[in-house]
């Protein structure tokens, strides 16, 4: 006897990785020279980065600014080729459904912590990525917003799973 639930949970996983294939494949189509190796008396190129929609949120007593990734463009853009993050600074990626999301860190020079967020908000896992890797970092269960911030954030600050983030648009 099939079990419908567990029928559906894989087919939420395999649209997950599918959703992080095209996520590459999209970053590659918008940052092809990204892949290239500069030659060594060659001058690095400044990405500019689209000014994205920004919001401040509230995790326990603290008020972060956040630029909102909703778009497929923008949430596989990321903070790629960004060298720097304020200290109470971050990236909100908002998801058109809840799902069992991966995040990496291609083109990725920050250390990062990312923490899933589930429909109303609660942290449900925090996981730390480090720059320039490709390993996937899931989501326990299903998310519909993931939180980038400066690696050890949640950390430093107590904030740990089951927080409430408010604030979220």
């Amino acid at each position: 006897m099939i079990n419908l639930s567990q029928v559906k949970e894989r087919l939420r996983y395999a649209l997950n990785i599918f959703l992080v294939l095209i996520s590459m494949f999209m970053g590659s189509i918008f940052c092809p020279f990204a892949a290239a190796k500069p030659e060594s008396n060659a001058q690095l190129i400044e990405v500019k980065h689209r000014p994205l929609t920004k919001a401040d949120l509230l995790i326990a007593s603290y008020r972060i600014e956040v630029e909102i990734a909703k778009t497929l463009k923008q949430r596989a853009e990321g903070l790629m080729f960004r060298h720097t993050l304020g200290q109470h600074q971050g990236m909100l990626f908002v998801f058109p459904s809840s799902m069992k999301y991966c995040m990496w860190m291609r083109n990725t020079f920050i250390p990062i912590s990312v923490a899933f967020l589930d429909e109303s908000g609660h942290i449900l896992n925090i996981e730390d990525m480090e720059p320039k890797t490709e390993t996937a970092h899931c989501a326990k269960k299903s998310a519909r917003y993931v939180l980038e911030m400066n690696k050890g954030w949640f950390d430093q600050q107590g904030i740990a799973v089951g927080t409430q983030v408010k604030g979220i648009p």
